[in-house]
């Protein structure tokens, strides 16, 4: 457990991505509940939803069906706003959004904005592919949105070395081992606060903006120790 210096209590609006691999093991509604929390207590969430099963399925069929990138991709980011959907539903104060005017107008009514993606989101910020996953997409909510906090709830604690989990990782590295897609880390802006943290766990989401504890991988835009 560690502290999140500057990047924790003082943010109220934040991007949470929800990974699509939470409603495999049960965590989702613990994860969802955690939100709804901080949206009560005056956070300002907009939701990021995962692609889960629904990716999974496309990426199957890419292959078997010898689909071009650009098809896959359109597809894709359909399994993203299905997912979306079904996280809108399922949050009380979930309410499911297309653009960033509609995001905003719907925190200020009080609602959790779930935002469905379009296929144009990542165009001029990453390569279309499967390097360009659901991660790089809330990295491009987070800057349409305009806010500077990003939490990637995933079903893992982090980042490891050595059999330890990081408190700190270049963005560059977590992408290296597969914790974040490959495009992650050219969308990725100094100046935010990106957390990794698993949505499994309860109460790991509310410690880190209500109190700075983070128990997770802060990930960082330059390698670490040289900023």
């Amino acid at each position: 457990m560690n502290h999140a210096g500057s990047g924790g209590r003082h943010r109220l609006r934040w991007v949470v991505k929800v990974g699509g691999s939470l409603s495999k093991n049960g965590a989702l509604r613990r994860a969802l509940a955690q939100i709804e929390r901080l949206s009560k207590a005056g956070f300002k969430i907009v939701v990021a939803p995962g692609g889960g099963e629904y990716a999974d399925f496309i990426r199957r069929q890419s292959s078997l069906r010898r689909l071009d990138q650009l098809t896959t991709h359109q597809q894709a980011i359909l399994s993203v706003r299905q997912f979306g959907l079904e996280l809108a539903q399922a949050l009380p104060s979930g309410v499911a959004v297309r653009s960033c005017s509609e995001a905003r107008a719907r925190l200020r009514e009080g609602a959790t904005p779930v935002f469905l993606p379009d296929e144009r989101m990542t165009d001029d910020l990453a390569p279309i592919g499967w390097d360009t996953t659901s991660d790089t997409i809330a990295a491009a909510i987070l800057l349409r949105v305009g806010f500077g906090g990003l939490v990637l709830l995933k079903s893992m604690d982090g980042v490891e070395r050595h059999g330890r989990l990081a408190a700190v990782v270049p963005a560059a590295e977590a992408a290296r081992v597969g914790v974040v897609d490959q495009a992650f880390p050219k969308v990725m802006r100094q100046g935010w606060d990106v957390f990794i943290l698993n949505g499994a766990k309860p109460g790991r989401l509310v410690e880190l903006l209500e109190s700075g504890i983070l128990t997770g991988t802060r990930l960082s835009a330059l390698p670490h120790g040289k900023r």
